[in-house]
């Protein structure tokens, strides 16, 4: 390579390439991750797969380990270049098998189940009436508790949002000739603003540690949601080697 930095890079030479191959090859030794052997070492090379057949029967022995979660423990079998497979001793990928004549929702509800949601609405509509007894100057506006119908539009239309980005959420109810007229056929914006404006995936009652408090929870406001997912989840694609 040339010192100049006027001048265009042409590439590495081959030697370039190969010194900064050994390096690296160097590096990976001292960390314990490189290759052991060379290609040409035919029987160093035969030892070693034996070896690593027998490091492989520990680390699935080392799996039966009580309170394990069902993944490898011990890596240093995977980490000197060689592939690591995930043998499962369970069904795992997707478990319920919706047929054709299922609609999109139908696998929607799979993850977010109308009991699920109802949880939501009740926390929601808690939320709200705590508002207007709390500040009932801020809350004029007449509540009623959501429907599970009008939960469902208010997220599948949060959800269509995303794809559909505008400058600010009253945009999507507008009239010009850039209207998209299918949120207003939905549900009214008004109402979608006081849905977002309550809602809720928590107890507002309950006491929860507050920050710099011991046992404080970052994610407290969305934790109920977050665990019921992953609860509703994990039986429908399970991911562990040996739990369904």
């Amino acid at each position: 390579m040339s010192d100049s930095s006027e001048d265009e890079f042409e590439g590495f030479s081959e030697g370039e390439v190969e010194l900064a191959c050994q390096r690296y090859q160097m590096q990976l030794a001292q960390n314990g991750t490189g290759d052991d052997f060379m290609i040409s070492d035919v029987e160093s090379e035969l030892s070693d797969e034996n070896n690593d057949e027998q490091q492989l029967a520990d680390v699935n022995n080392a799996d039966d380990a009580p309170n394990n979660d069902g993944w490898h423990q011990v890596f240093d079998i995977f980490e000197r270049g060689l592939p690591h497979l995930f043998q499962p001793r369970s069904n795992t990928g997707p478990q319920n098998i919706l047929g054709p004549e299922k609609d999109t929702i139908d696998f929607f509800q799979l993850f977010l189940s109308d009991n699920l949601i109802q949880s939501i609405i009740e926390k929601t509509d808690s939320y709200a009436k705590m508002q207007k007894d709390i500040n009932p100057d801020q809350n004029k506006s007449a509540w009623s508790c959501p429907s599970l119908p009008e939960i469902k539009a208010f997220l599948g239309i949060t959800f269509l949002m995303g794809i559909d980005v505008k400058q600010d959420i009253k945009s999507y109810w507008s009239t010009d000739c850039l209207e998209t007229p299918y949120f207003a056929t939905v549900l009214a914006r008004d109402r979608f603003m006081q849905i977002m404006r309550y809602l809720h995936f928590t107890d507002p009652h309950q006491q929860v540690p507050q920050s710099g408090e011991a046992n404080y929870d970052g994610t407290y406001k969305v934790r109920y949601i977050m665990d019921a997912l992953n609860k509703q989840m994990r039986p429908i694609c399970p991911q562990t080697r040996g739990d369904n």
